[in-house]
């Protein structure tokens, strides 16, 4: 069944439109990086946009939404909150016409296109495959269920550990926003504490977003401990010495330009009348074999 789309109004060439974005949270790296960008790509293109930050509340994003179909924007942009969770948002908006686009998951309901943040395969596929060749792993897994990227990565995790040979024990702990990387150091501590130090053998790190990687990755250096292997997403500078020094396994980039060009196409194709679509997010993933050579293709980060 196609999914509904709002009736566009008329599209002229270069329109001078006005967009409200929602944030998610000004203190998580990634998801701020990628709001941001998108607010500079809107203003480069000669529209008016304006962001405000929510603080990972749903009932304010809800507010702020409302706030923008008041002021009658052309557009609006939601980041990391799920659809259904901006049902308020989506209905407010609808009797006016005026389409919300989401940043971070797949399409659905009333939305009218959204980029997908989540890639989750091939951090998880290379994760699974660590855990099915070193048997009997403890691990901690830092998830958070109201963002829509970490539910889904942390699905296709279960998903995949179900049905494969893998004997891992998981310990999962819910990231607090704001806060993720101060919530996550005290949660690792905690965790290394009930575990002793073997040389990391027996134990692992899963983190559904950078930020609790890199709290993590605190965490073990203020114990003095190594060699445990940390898989994660989102890929800041807070973890690029760590993969440079192979104290992280692997992580996911997503280019926040191309992501910001793409949520900018969504907007004019929807301007003239295209149906709503998901676009993936441009990524690749990043390990410690071949940061080097993505920093000096990428000197601008």
């Amino acid at each position: 069944m196609a999914l509904a789309a709002f009736a566009p109004r008329l599209a002229v060439a270069e329109e001078h439109l006005s967009v409200g974005v929602v944030n998610f949270d000004s203190s998580a790296v990634t998801a701020n990086q990628i709001a941001q960008t998108v607010v500079k790509e809107g203003i480069a293109n000669g529209w008016d946009v304006v962001i405000q930050d929510p603080k990972a509340d749903l009932g304010q994003a809800n507010t702020l939404c409302s706030q923008y179909v008041t002021r009658q924007v052309d557009a609006i942009v939601v980041a990391v909150f799920q659809v259904s969770q901006m049902a308020q948002c989506l209905a407010f908006a609808k009797t006016a016409s005026i389409p919300v686009f989401f940043l971070g998951t797949s399409l659905e309901g009333d939305a009218s296109g959204a980029i997908s943040l989540t890639i989750a395969q091939p951090i998880n596929d290379a994760f699974v495959d660590f855990l099915s060749k070193n048997k009997g792993l403890t691990v901690l897994a830092f998830t958070y269920k109201p963002g829509a990227p970490c539910r889904e990565r942390e699905d296709l995790l279960d998903a995949l550990v179900k049905k494969s040979d893998v004997s891992a024990t998981f310990d999962k702990q819910e990231i607090v926003v704001p806060g993720i990387v101060t919530t996550s150091l005290a949660a690792t501590q905690a965790w290394l504490n009930g575990h002793p130090d073997d040389g990391g053998k027996k134990l692992a790190i899963w983190a559904c977003t950078s930020d609790a990687a890199f709290g993590a990755l605190s965490a073990m250096k203020q114990a003095g401990r190594t060699g445990i292997p940390i898989y994660t997403w989102d890929m800041t500078d807070l973890i690029i010495d760590a993969l440079k020094n192979n104290e992280m396994a692997a992580t996911l980039w997503i280019d926040a330009n191309g992501v910001a060009k793409q949520l900018v196409q969504q907007i004019k194709d929807n301007r003239a009348g295209k149906p709503p679509r998901t676009d993936e997010a441009a990524h690749l993933v990043i390990t410690p074999d071949n940061v080097r050579a993505f920093l000096q293709a990428h000197p601008n980060l």
